[in-house]
């Protein structure tokens, strides 16, 4: 069954090219263990980053990102179904699929917050929800 490792709430996400052909890295820009926008209600910006492990790669696959506060069924941010098409070659096809998948990344832009508390992203994979994170919300000021 498909799992998350390494989920990360952070300001900014960037793709660094490695200098070798199909060799890139992701970075995750200033960690965070809470969102801290200048003032409540307001606006705030953020990314999150994850891995999406032991992932059927040769069928095609749907995965959806909500983020909410009280209500998981009104979302304040929701990608919607996103296909992830499946892939013919499987790179590093030796390693047990536990061990291998996708990294995922979203921005997040000027999402309002109306009020300081707890916030969760939800991650649905073909449907079903596999992970919710949680992280504090509260202004500055």
């Amino acid at each position: 069954m498909a799992s998350i490792l390494n989920f990360t709430y952070c300001l900014a996400i960037e793709k660094k090219s490695q200098g070798t052909e199909n060799s890139e890295s992701i970075n995750a820009i200033s960690i965070l263990t809470q969102l801290s926008p200048e003032t409540i209600p307001g606006m705030f910006s953020f990314a999150i980053a994850f891995s999406l492990l032991d992932l059927d790669l040769i069928k095609k696959n749907t995965i959806r990102i909500c983020f909410s506060k009280d209500d998981p069924t009104t979302p304040i941010v929701d990608s919607g179904e996103v296909n992830l098409d499946a892939i013919n070659a499987i790179p590093n096809s030796d390693i047990p699929s536990k061990y291998s998948g996708l990294n995922i990344c979203m921005d997040l832009r000027n999402v309002i917050f109306e009020s300081a508390g707890e916030y969760i992203t939800q991650i649905y994979l073909n449907g079903e929800l596999i992970e919710s994170k949680a992280i504090y919300v509260k202004g500055k000021r």
